[in-house]
């Protein structure tokens, strides 16, 4: 019996992250604004993948550094579907000093996919949250500087604006997004600009030597110089745009979402299978993964905690 009930729970958990995963349905631009969503990314109009290649294979020009901002959408205005608008979305980690900013959410872009933000130039964030699986990494540990590995799997990021403040890290140990960007830039095994490689100010020089990033500093901001500031706003604002609205849950649940007590999501949902909905109520109810992975948006509560299985 527990094996079934197990079954059932991963039956919805593939419903959950189908649109992190296997991007089957692109969002049209013209009625999804800003999001950058975990269903949008990999289906080769935005070629997120291939960015930071076109950018480190000296395409500098500044058609190029233009071509940048033409993504297709704009990061700051962004049409959720209906369910997200009650209550969800006054979930928003994103703080007042740092609204979305279409400009700014491109350089994170950038910053996000380019390997140059390594020490080794061989590794982008992008290498360890990977869009085609929802911004994680398949593997329990991911690789890191010169053949190491994390001490931790590395998490999604696939809604993590809907997050709650102080739960960002396994371990809770960043506030928000704008300070927990700059961990894995630290962190000696991730992205190693670590103290014995010269820190954030290492990072900085670096980056300034690269042609493109002062000239995106300049279109943005009005100046040429690089920042921690700059780096901290931009990739804290397009980790904040990856989205879910077009996994199949979320198409399940807008064909029954109704403006009353728990939105109808416990009625099911037309295009589920049975054993999906039975994952769904098992979900919501007796297998109580619901005390720590809060839907619709499916963050992590401020009570959640390690299930004791493994490390990581």
């Amino acid at each position: 019996m527990k094996y079934q009930t197990w079954t059932y729970v991963l039956a919805l958990l593939i419903t959950i992250n189908i649109g992190c995963t296997e991007e089957s349905a692109t969002i049209d631009s013209s009625t999804a604004g800003g999001t950058e969503s975990v269903n949008n990314l990999t289906n080769g109009n935005n070629s997120d993948a291939n960015l930071g290649n076109g950018i480190n294979n000296n395409n500098n020009s500044d058609q190029g550094i233009a071509n940048v901002f033409d993504v297709g959408h704009i990061y700051s205005n962004v049409n959720y579907p209906a369910h997200y608008y009650n209550g969800v979305l006054s979930e928003s980690n994103e703080p007042a000093n740092n609204r979305f900013n279409h400009a700014e959410a491109n350089l994170g872009r950038v910053l996000f996919y380019d390997v140059n933000l390594r020490v080794s130039n061989n590794v982008s964030c992008a290498s360890c949250h990977l869009q085609s699986n929802g911004f994680t990494d398949p593997d329990q540990f991911s690789t890191g500087h010169e053949g190491g590995r994390t001490g931790v799997h590395s998490m999604r990021l696939g809604n993590i604006a809907l997050f709650e403040l102080g739960t960002v890290f396994w371990d809770r140990r960043a506030m928000t997004l704008e300070e927990q960007v700059l961990f894995p830039i630290q962190d000696g095994i991730e992205i190693s600009f670590d103290a014995s490689n010269g820190g954030l100010n290492a990072l900085i020089a670096k980056l300034s030597t690269l042609d493109y990033y002062p000239d995106l500093f300049q279109q943005i901001y009005g100046h040429s110089e690089v920042t921690i500031e700059g780096v901290q706003r931009s990739l804290a604002q397009f980790v904040r745009s990856m989205v879910s609205i077009d996994s199949e849950f979320d198409r399940g649940f807008a064909q029954v979402y109704t403006n009353s007590r728990n939105n109808g999501l416990n009625n099911n949902f037309p295009k589920f299978t049975a054993s999906e909905n039975r994952g769904k109520d098992l979900f919501l109810g007796r297998a109580g993964c619901v005390r720590c992975h809060d839907p619709v948006a499916f963050a992590l509560t401020n009570n959640a905690r390690g299930n004791g299985l493994d490390d990581g």
